[in-house]
């Protein structure tokens, strides 16, 4: 449905403190919030924490408010490279490349590609094996979150012998932009391994329906939406583990050099996001206010400040149920209710048919 970090990048800069300020100005102070930062915190972190949180939560508010899972449909359900296993014999020499699979989205307007498991093939047990995904728009590897670490490959640990096919399920999001992207690996970090290829042709369409039918199949399923084109770069013209001179790179279509993937195309409201910001302001903004009270209120450490202000808190996030008073949740509820998301921009493969017979508008809410 969107990638976080795409829209974190592009929603955080939108609000500050000064904004969320305007819905707590007694409470949301640097003097009050600074009281609340355990001993040795750094401000700046928190709040940057607690943003980034803040967009998190919004987003889904806005997903689950205003229904967009509902008016918003899947583009291609999970998809192989291919089906079944290369035969064993077939080796790429280990030259000390960098090869993999070279990715592009056709209708790359809101519709993103979602690898959820890698798979590979080798001769011997390569247990430095590491994937990268490099994009074309940056130097920097795409850096993967495993459990609390980040870091800009992918671990595999490649341990299967006789040439057994071993899988790593692990979310590689391709999101919704121009860019072209490389997956793939050093041929160095194999050892003295070698990658076992399946020869399809990857990149046109099968000659032949009948001869082999599964995966004729699997290339109808994604190649309406997806590219996918094998490369490889000589050793010579690497640079280091940083993105290669893409005009060096050499083209093959037969060669998966050992990498299968399963993955789906889904829509991705991600760039749609980030192009109507504009209108999440007010809103995102009284959600980053209401997180920065709730993180006072759970850090008031016996602190005399802090004491005084509880209680006003309390009473200007949930508000007074008896007398009728609406707290800053249910305003902010009720201003998410209050959007106009208007579909009418996003990818028209993305949006259900409307029966014409029963005029429906493209706003939700």
């Amino acid at each position: 449905m969107y990638i976080p970090a795409a829209v974190n990048t592009c929603l955080s800069p939108t609000v500050t403190l000064a904004d969320a300020a305007i819905y707590g100005p007694t409470y949301l102070t640097n003097d009050v919030i600074g009281k609340a930062i355990p001993v040795g915190g750094d401000q700046a972190v928190v709040l940057t924490a607690l943003k980034t949180g803040s967009v998190t939560k919004f987003m889904g508010d806005v997903i689950r408010i205003k229904k967009i899972t509902n008016n918003v449909k899947s583009v291609l359900t999970d998809f192989n490279l291919f089906n079944g296993r290369a035969d064993p014999y077939h080796l790429n020499a280990n030259q000390g490349r960098f090869v993999g699979l070279m990715l592009s989205l056709k209708w790359n307007n809101d519709i993103s590609l979602n690898i959820f498991q890698i798979a590979f093939q080798a001769d011997m047990p390569c247990p430095d094996m590491k994937f990268y995904l490099f994009t074309s728009e940056s130097a920097e590897p795409v850096n993967f979150t495993i459990g609390e670490t980040t870091t800009p490959y992918i671990p595999f640990n490649y341990n299967q012998t006789g040439g057994s096919v071993q899988t790593l399920d692990i979310p590689i999001p391709v999101p919704s932009d121009n860019g072209v992207y490389y997956l793939g690996y050093f041929e160095t970090d194999l050892g003295a391994g070698q990658s076992i290829k399946k020869t399809l042709d990857y990149v046109n369409v099968p000659n032949c329906t009948s001869c082999n039918e599964n995966y004729y199949t699997q290339f109808m399923k994604r190649v309406k939406y997806l590219n996918v084109q094998p490369f490889w770069v000589d050793a010579n013209n690497l640079n280091g583990d940083l993105l290669f001179n893409t005009n060096l790179v050499n083209y093959t279509d037969f060669n998966n050099w050992g990498i299968n993937f399963k993955a789906s195309v889904n829509c991705d409201i991600s760039a749609f996001v980030c192009r109507n910001k504009a209108m999440f302001y007010d809103a995102l903004s009284m959600r980053y206010a209401l997180d920065i009270l709730t993180y006072i209120l759970m850090n008031v450490r016996n602190n005399a400040l802090l004491e005084q202000v509880k209680d006003g808190i309390i009473f200007l996030r949930d508000g007074d149920k008896q007398n009728g008073t609406s707290g800053l949740q249910t305003k902010y509820e009720e201003i998410i209710a209050a959007l106009n998301v208007d579909l009418s921009g996003f990818n028209e493969l993305c949006l259900p048919c409307v029966n014409n017979a029963r005029v429906k508008k493209a706003y939700l809410g």
